[in-house]
């Protein structure tokens, strides 16, 4: 299944075994694996043997695809869309020195810095600094994806800071029904 991190399925004497590629690649992995969910334990190859029929495994392997939202990018632009357009967004410029995502203008602006710490609260810590920025920038179709934000405090103050950005997430604004109340008193 070519989700991230992929997921094996081998069928072994006629039982079918999930797998990691660490459970995989490794003999006494896939030996645990098969003692977890067959209760029996293959007897081990030479590691050439071993070696050679996953390979010829992996070269007949049927590919599965799997939605977006079970790779890392997936993931991570799940939680981006979430960081930008949850209730926590700042109302002035001058919040995203307090580390609140800014729209403006069809842009979102942000720290970086405040961007890894919503992952890492989220639980996802699988992109480097270095993978984010290059994520951003893909989604500004390749081009530079940070800058120098300048705005006016509410003191009329010129204030600067390094912000990334990207174009302003589309939200789904739900329609609510019209509701009608009577006039009758209840009581």
């Amino acid at each position: 299944m070519e989700s991230e991190p992929p997921v094996w399925f081998v069928d072994v004497d006629g039982a079918r075994l999930e797998l990691s590629t660490r459970q995989l690649q490794m003999q006494v992995e896939f030996q645990r694996a098969a003692m977890e969910q067959m209760y029996k334990m293959p007897i081990r190859m030479k590691e050439g043997d071993w070696r050679d029929l996953v390979d010829n495994l992996l070269d007949s392997a049927t590919r599965i695809s799997v939605p977006e939202e079970l790779t890392q990018k997936g993931q991570f632009q799940e939680l981006l869309e979430m960081f930008c357009t949850s209730r926590i967004r700042a109302h002035s410029p001058e919040e995203l020195l307090t580390g609140k995502p800014w729209t403006e203008e069809g842009t979102t602006y942000f720290k970086l810095s405040s961007l890894q710490e919503f992952l890492k609260r989220n639980g996802f810590t699988q992109y480097t600094r270095g993978q984010i920025t290059e994520r951003l920038k893909e989604l500004n179709g390749g081009a530079v994806a940070d800058k120098e934000y300048r705005f006016k405090d509410n003191r009329d103050n010129w204030r600067k800071c390094r912000v990334w950005f990207i174009p302003e997430p589309e939200r789904g604004e739900v329609e609510l029904p019209d509701v009608t109340f009577e006039d009758d008193a209840p009581f």
